[in-house]
């Protein structure tokens, strides 16, 4: 678990939260960072890799802006 809350602080480390492009990216950098340490690196190779990550992005994003509010909140506590 400490390897990847590094992992994560360094990715938000590199977030203009100002920016709603650069959180969107950064929610993806986050969903694969976690999916990966989670599953492993393997999983990259597995057929429904993309549509996982699509998934839970499309999951994410339908929370609307409290959603983005709540990954903003996580990006700054991370910092």
């Amino acid at each position: 678990m400490a390897v990847l809350r590094r992992q994560l602080t360094e990715l938000a480390r590199e977030v203009d939260v100002e920016d709603p492009v650069a959180v969107r990216q950064a929610r993806t950098r986050f969903i694969r960072a976690v999916l990966l340490w989670e599953f492993g690196p393997e999983l990259r190779e597995h057929p429904e890799w993309r549509p996982l990550m699509e998934g839970v992005e499309e999951a994410l994003a339908a929370r609307g802006e409290n959603g983005d509010t709540e990954f903003v909140a996580l990006l700054a506590s991370l910092k």
